[in-house]
C-alpha cells in the first residue's frame, strides 16, 4: 500500500509537471509573436484600380518597409480575351535614399490564366538600416496584353514608370517580412510567466513572502522586460522627459526646482539623431528603431554637449536615477540603446525601492495597494524614461507614511512628520497639481500629535484658512473670482476659469460624464495611449476594485477621517482636470471639455476609496492569497509584454 509520503511526492511532482506543460503550451501558441514573420499587403479596397501595362516600360515603386525585407510579391494579369502568354519579369530592390543595389531577380513568368502571383525572394537585409526602398520591374518579353494593377488615392509613396512620377498611385502588391526570432523578448516573457504561474499554483511554497516581496520580484522582472521590449521614445511627453533626463545628467541637478531662466537645458550636440517618434502599432518597426540606436552613440566631452532652449520650469529630483544612467552610458561609451537601457533600469529600480517601502509602512491594505502598483501602466511608466515612475513612488510612499501615522498609538512628534513632508514636497514640485494630496495630513487626529506640535499645526491651519477665506473674498470684490458665466474674451484660460468658476465646475461634470469611460480605457494603454491592451481594459480596473473591496480593513475611521480620505481623492482628481485645462495646450479657451487627461495620472490617489470605504462582509482570507493575487499580477503583465511584442515588432 503507497504510504501518505509517497502519495504526496507524487502529487507534488504532477504539479510540476503540470506547470511546465501549461508554460509551454502559452509559449508555445504565442510563438510566433516573437518573430517578424509579418506582412503588409499595399492593397486599398476603396480605392480604383487601374492597369499599368508591362511591356516597354520601368516600373518603379517606393514603398516604407516596416522591416528587412524577405520578399516582395506582385500579380500578374492578361487580358482575358489573349491567349496564354510565357514572359521574363525582372525585379530589382534598390535603397530609396543612395540608389544601392541589394538584388536582382529575374523570374519566367507562365500566364496561362488570367492572372498569377509572382513573388521574389531577396536576400535577407537585416544588417539595413533604412526603411525606405524601391522595387524596380522590367520586362524585355512582356507582350501588350500582360500588366499589373495599381491603386489611385493620394499615396505618400510615389510610383515612377519611365521616369514620369504619378504621385497619387500605388502599385498593388506584398511585402513579405525577415523571419527573425526574438531570443531576449522571448525569454523575458516566459520567465514572467513562469513565475506568475508558480505563484498561482504553489502558493504555500512562497507563503513566507511578504505583500512587498512579491511586488519586488514581479516588478523587477517584468520591468527589466518593459525596458527591453518598449522602443525609446514611446514613452508619454518623451521629448520633455529626454531633455530634462539629459540636462540632469550634466550635473545640473541643483537646485531641485530648476526654472532654466537662462531658458536652456544641455543635451548632446548629436540629440538631433535620436529619434522620439511615435511608432504606430501593427507597422512592426519597433526592431529597425532597435537597431537604428545600437549603431547611434551619443556625443562626449565639452564640444558634445550644446544648450538647447527649453522654457518650461521642472523638478530635478525626479529625474536623477535616469540622469544617472545616462551620465554612465556616455561616460563608459555605450551605445543610444545600451545607455537608454541603463537609465531606465535606474529608474525602475528607484521606483521598487519607493513602493515596495509604502507597502511595509501601510498598515492595512497591503495587498490592494501591491495590486495597484503592478498594474501594467504603473510598472511601464517606471521602466521608461519619464519622472512618473519616481513621482508614482514617492506619493504612494507618502499616503503609506500618513496613514501609517494616522493609525498609530504612540504620540507623534514633529520628526515623525518629515519623511511624509520631503515626499510630499518633491511630489509637488514634480506635480503642483498633487498640491491637495497635503489634505490627507487631515486624518491625523490631533489628540495623537505631541500637544506643542498640536498647538503650532493650530496656528497653521487657522492663519492657512484665514488667508484663503481673505484672498477669495478679496477675489470676488475685486472681480476676479465670479460664479456666474461671463460671455467674454478672456487672454487666458486661467483667467476664463478664474472668472466663471460656477461654469468651469459644469464643465468637469460633463467631461466626466462625456469622457469617463475613455479615461478609465487610458489606464490600460501604453505608449502614446496608442497601445491598446486589449481584454484588460475592463480586466485590471475590475481586480483592483475586487481586491480592494475583499481585502480586510480592521482599523475604524471616524466620520471626520473618512470624509477627509473621500475629499482627498475627488479633491486631487478635480484639481489634476482643473489644472490640465487651464495650461494644457490641448485646451480652446472656454472648452466644453477639458482634454489632455491621462488615467496615469490617478495612479497614487487609488488606494484612496478602499481606504475610506467600509467592509458590509467579511470576507474570508484563504491561506497563500497574496500569493495568488501576485500571480493573477503578473499573468497581465505577462499578457502586456504578448501585446507590446505582437504591435510593436
Amino acid at each position: 500500500m503507497m504510504s501518505s509520503e509517497t502519495g504526496k511526492k507524487i502529487r507534488e511532482g504532477w504539479r510540476i509537471v503540470l506547470l511546465f506543460v501549461i508554460v509551454a503550451i502559452i509559449m508555445s501558441y504565442n510563438y510566433l509573436v516573437f518573430t517578424t514573420n509579418n506582412s503588409i499587403e499595399y492593397v486599398d479596397p476603396k480605392s480604383d484600380l487601374v492597369e499599368i501595362p508591362l511591356a516597354g516600360q520601368t516600373i518603379e515603386q517606393h514603398f516604407f518597409a516596416n522591416e528587412p525585407v524577405r520578399s516582395v510579391e506582385f500579380v500578374v494579369y492578361r487580358d482575358p480575351e489573349s491567349k496564354p502568354v510565357e514572359f521574363k519579369l525582372n525585379a530589382t530592390l534598390i535603397n530609396y535614399d543612395t540608389d544601392e543595389n541589394y538584388g536582382a531577380i529575374q523570374k519566367t513568368v507562365s500566364l496561362k490564366d488570367t492572372a498569377t502571383r509572382v513573388r521574389f525572394d531577396f536576400p535577407d537585409t537585416l544588417t539595413v538600416e533604412i526603411n525606405e526602398f524601391v522595387v524596380r520591374l522590367t520586362s524585355p518579353d512582356a507582350g501588350p496584353s500582360v500588366y499589373l494593377q495599381a491603386t489611385e488615392n493620394g499615396y505618400p509613396e510615389s510610383l515612377v514608370i519611365n521616369r514620369e512620377k504619378l504621385d497619387d498611385h500605388r502599385l498593388t502588391f506584398k511585402v513579405q517580412y525577415s523571419n527573425n526570432l526574438m531570443l531576449a523578448y522571448f525569454a523575458f516573457t516566459l520567465v514572467v510567466l513562469t513565475v506568475s504561474l508558480f505563484f498561482l499554483l504553489y502558493p504555500q511554497r512562497v507563503a513566507t513572502l511578504k505583500p512587498h516581496q512579491f511586488f519586488i520580484v514581479l516588478a523587477l522582472i517584468s520591468g527589466i522586460a518593459l525596458a527591453f521590449i518598449s522602443p525609446s521614445g514611446q514613452e508619454p511627453d518623451v521629448g520633455d522627459h529626454i531633455l530634462r533626463s539629459f540636462d540632469v545628467s550634466y550635473g545640473n541637478i541643483t537646485p531641485v526646482f530648476r526654472q532654466t531662466y537662462d531658458k536652456k537645458v544641455q543635451m548632446p550636440t548629436n540629440f538631433s539623431e535620436f529619434n522620439d517618434q511615435v511608432l504606430e502599432p501593427g507597422l512592426n518597426k519597433g526592431l529597425a528603431r532597435q537597431q537604428k540606436l545600437q549603431n547611434t552613440y551619443f556625443a562626449t566631452g565639452e564640444s558634445g554637449v550644446q544648450d538647447y532652449r527649453y522654457k518650461a520650469k521642472y523638478s530635478t529630483v525626479t529625474y536623477w536615477p535616469q540622469g544617472l544612467g545616462l551620465y554612465l552610458g556616455r561616460t563608459f561609451g555605450w551605445n543610444a540603446f545600451e545607455t537608454i537601457i541603463l537609465a531606465r533600469l535606474f529608474n525602475l529600480l528607484v521606483y521598487i525601492f519607493l513602493t515596495q517601502l509604502a507597502i511595509k509602512r501601510l498598515p492595512m491594505l497591503k495587498n490592494t495597494l501591491m495590486v495597484i502598483a503592478l498594474i501594467p501602466i504603473a510598472v511601464n511608466q517606471a521602466s521608461t524614461l519619464s519622472a512618473d515612475g519616481v513621482l508614482n513612488g514617492l506619493s504612494l510612499l507618502y499616503v503609506a507614511l500618513v496613514i501609517q501615522l494616522a493609525t498609530t498609538r504612540k504620540p507623534i512628534r514633529m520628526i515623525n512628520l518629515i519623511p511624509s513632508a520631503i515626499c510630499l514636497y518633491i511630489v509637488i514640485l514634480a506635480k503642483p497639481a498633487y498640491v491637495l494630496l497635503a489634505l490627507l495630513y487631515l486624518v491625523i487626529p490631533v489628540k495623537k500629535l505631541n500637544p506643542w506640535l498640536a498647538g503650532i499645526l493650530k496656528y497653521v491651519a487657522l492663519i492657512s484658512a484665514g488667508t484663503v477665506a481673505a484672498a477669495v473674498l478679496f477675489g470676488f470684490s475685486a472681480g476676479w473670482l465670479k460664479l456666474a458665466e461671463n460671455k467674454v474674451f478672456y487672454a487666458s484660460q486661467l483667467e476664463f476659469i478664474m472668472k466663471n468658476l460656477l461654469s468651469t465646475f459644469k464643465i468637469l461634470v460633463h467631461t466626466l460624464d462625456v469622457s469617463g469611460y475613455q479615461y478609465l480605457s487610458w489606464l490600460n494603454m501604453l505608449g502614446w495611449i496608442n497601445y491598446s491592451l486589449g481584454i484588460l481594459i475592463i480586466a485590471v480596473p475590475l481586480y483592483i476594485v475586487l481586491v480592494g473591496l475583499a481585502e480586510e480593513q480592521p482599523y475604524d475611521w471616524s466620520s471626520w477621517q473618512r470624509t477627509a480620505l473621500w475629499g482627498v481623492f475627488s479633491l486631487t482628481i478635480a484639481g489634476i482636470f482643473v489644472g490640465l485645462y487651464a495650461f494644457d495646450v490641448v485646451n480652446s479657451i472656454g472648452a466644453s471639455l477639458m482634454l489632455g487627461v491621462q488615467a496615469r495620472y490617478f495612479i497614487p490617489v487609488f488606494i484612496l476609496p478602499f481606504l475610506a470605504m467600509r467592509r458590509p462582509f467579511v470576507f474570508t482570507r484563504p491561506a497563500g492569497l497574496t500569493a495568488r493575487l501576485a500571480g493573477i499580477s503578473g499573468l497581465m503583465l505577462t499578457y502586456t509584454l504578448y501585446t507590446l511584442t505582437r504591435l510593436i515588432y
